[in-house]
């Protein structure tokens, strides 16, 4: 016991290394695209008790369904391009679910579910359900049983039909996981939205998220859990009420194991208050051994009364192994993440001129989270300080690459570079922009390089934020 989770603790057990336990992963007018809501204030509430009994009945129906027309029918149900989450794929839109769904769920496989809890959004547009499962997988030769959980999150369209905009299954074969109905309700219910501030709230979820993850990184994974958490967080799968039982929860959290995630920005819903966002996500080792499992993950955001978010649910599932980093679904190709525009560099010596292409060459793999060649420009034995203040090594910083979101771009506009004998110092001026392409800070970078082997490394590093 003792590996951390993909979003996710992962437990070994005798004869397997692949069970897991999953603990823990719009503002404007209804566009073409049906991916923004109209917002209500918090000054107009609809009823939340009438959402949740309407939502309730579209997921009855939908199980209903999935009985007598079968597993298709959850897709069915789905928006266009819905978050498709089960265990040994990639997040999927619902149109890329259909065969490894059927393949999974159809047939003479059984998956059966259960609700036990719904929340819902002040404005009747978003509510989520969440619950217990049990299935048999026709491939499984053993027929066993496995207990899990899900979640899903429905959305009201223009037309008054609640559909599915995002879904995910843990489907583990643990002899502790629940079954149906050993837990037939939760022994402490989250409630519903309260209060909805005004704002983009898909993208404050997102943002939120992506903070989450970067906070794990600085402050490590329990305390991160714990903070970002609602004061009636439940963890589903290890039935945890509070942060209190889930601060316990990661006592003892290996510390040379980290957890990198990143919203898929594409992807989520958020309205009234309630919303959910999904990601890929990383377990890695930070102490130099070659060792990961990767994950996906689907958590219900709620708005508190000063417009910050907090989760109150967090599922997550395997995936297989090589199905891509943590931004699979980025809006920014990795040859464009990174724009040079520095002076004419061709009457630089031939060595500074070196430093540029190994430059551009880091910059193009942090872009594509290739940790094999960012292994070979930083030294085993690196050392460096964040533009935030936070003392890295070599493999603390390239979990912090691997936690950013693949949403913002950068510019290099100023680049010089001093030599010594066998050292070369660079210093630049980097600029990062949002999605939108607005600047949202500067940082001079100073690396410093070592000539070894016949290659330069860098071995030490200072970012520092340029006040605006």
């Amino acid at each position: 016991m003792g590996m951390p989770r993909l979003r996710i603790w992962k437990l070994r057990t005798s004869g397997s290394a692949d069970v897991r336990l999953l603990l823990v992963p719009l503002l404007a007018c209804a566009a073409a695209t049906g991916e923004l809501r109209p917002q209500a204030s918090s000054a107009f509430r609809l009823d939340t008790t009438t959402t949740k009994s309407a939502v309730l009945a579209a997921e009855r129906s939908l199980i209903d369904a999935a009985r007598t027309r079968g597993a298709l029918a959850v897709l069915d149900a789905a928006e266009p391009g819905a978050a498709i989450l089960f265990p040994g794929q990639p997040i999927l839109t619902t149109e890329e679910a259909r065969a490894p769904f059927a393949e999974r769920y159809a047939g003479a496989s059984s998956y059966t579910w259960q609700p036990a809890h719904v929340v819902a959004s002040t404005d009747g547009n978003i509510g989520c359900t969440v619950g217990w499962s049990r299935f048999v997988w026709a491939r499984d030769t053993t027929h066993a049983v496995r207990g899990g959980a899900y979640q899903t999150c429905w959305r009201r369209g223009i037309d008054g039909v609640w559909r599915i905009a995002g879904h995910v299954r843990a489907d583990t074969k643990s002899p502790s996981a629940p079954l149906i109905p050993d837990l037939p309700a939760l022994k402490h219910e989250p409630h519903s939205a309260t209060v909805s501030r005004p704002g983009d709230q898909r993208t404050e979820t997102q943002n939120t998220d992506s903070a989450f993850a970067r906070f794990a990184i600085d402050s490590g994974v329990g305390v991160a859990f714990a903070h970002f958490a609602a004061p009636d967080v439940v963890n589903l799968m290890a039935q945890t009420y509070g942060r209190d039982d889930l601060a316990a929860l990661f006592k003892g959290y290996p510390g040379h194991w980290t957890l990198l995630w990143g919203p898929m920005r594409r992807f989520g819903a958020a309205s009234g208050g309630l919303g959910f966002n999904v990601g890929h996500s990383i377990t890695t080792r930070i102490d130099g051994v070659a060792e990961e499992y990767q994950g996906k993950f689907m958590t219900i955001w709620r708005q508190n009364e000063d417009g910050s978010w907090s989760y109150i649910f967090d599922l997550g599932a395997t995936r297989a192994p090589q199905q891509g980093g943590l931004e699979s679904g980025s809006r920014v190709s990795p040859d464009e993440r990174t724009k040079f525009s520095l002076p004419d560099t061709s009457r630089m010596p031939a060595t500074s001129r070196e430093i540029v292409r190994v430059e551009r060459q880091r910059s193009a793999a942090i872009a594509r989270n290739d940790s094999a060649t960012l292994r070979r420009i930083y030294a085993s034995d690196f050392r460096g300080v964040t533009a935030a203040g936070t003392e890295v090594d070599r493999e603390r910083l390239l979990a912090v690459f691997a936690s950013d979101d693949g949403a913002s771009t950068f510019t290099m506009d100023q680049m010089s570079v001093r030599l010594l004998p066998g050292i070369a110092i660079s210093s630049e001026r980097l600029t990062t922009l949002d999605a939108a392409g607005v600047p949202q800070n500067r940082t001079w970078l100073t690396h410093v390089y070592q000539r070894r082997d016949g290659r330069w490394q860098i071995v030490a590093a200072q970012g520092t934020l340029i006040r605006q």
